[in-house]
């Protein structure tokens, strides 16, 4: 885990994953890339015309918030494959917990 976390930051300076640094919260404030230290991540690719998506985010939702309910150690990041950065924001503010979103 903790070499994870390492080869996250350090493929973060590479020009082939500038993706990694475009996160952000779910009310849209920026987040660095050191915010994911330590933590175990998750990448959840999703959409809001996808129905077992829509089936999935709520037991996901209640995951997260259990697991971290007394130490913030798991981080879900949001991979939209919606076709507007306007859905993708629709579609993780109705459905989604607290997590970050690849902007």
């Amino acid at each position: 885990p903790a070499e994870a976390s390492s080869d996250i930051m350090a493929a973060s300076t590479s020009s082939s994953a500038s993706w990694l640094a475009d996160l952000t919260t779910k009310n849209g404030e920026a987040v660095e890339l050191s915010a994911l230290s330590g933590k175990a991540v998750a990448l959840y690719f999703s959409a809001h015309w996808c129905p077992p998506c829509k089936r999935f985010t709520p037991i996901l939702k209640d995951l997260y918030e259990e697991v971290n309910e007394d130490d913030a150690k798991f981080e879900v990041v949001f991979v939209s494959s919606d076709d507007s950065a306007a859905l993708a924001k629709e579609y993780m503010e109705e459905m989604h917990g607290d997590w970050l979103m690849i902007r």
